[in-house]
């Protein structure tokens, strides 16, 4: 016997993804393909934590 109650599924409502909000555009995604390990972090989207990703990895540069 779980500690949880079950959920029910019956007052649930689906909606196609084409419908619904995103916090993200196809257009913002990273491109398929071979990439030059040097020009990785220019292919990263700029959504997400990639900037943050970029910016982790300029700091690292400067401290070494």
């Amino acid at each position: 016997m779980s500690r949880y109650e079950e959920i029910k599924l019956s007052n649930l409502r689906t909606y196609s993804v084409a419908e619904r909000y995103s916090k993200v555009e196809t257009s913002a995604f990273a491109k398929p393909g071979k990439v030059d390990t040097s020009a990785f972090l220019a292919c990263l989207p700029d959504i997400l934590c990639a900037r943050d990703f970029e910016e982790l990895v300029a700091s690292c540069q400067t401290a070494k």
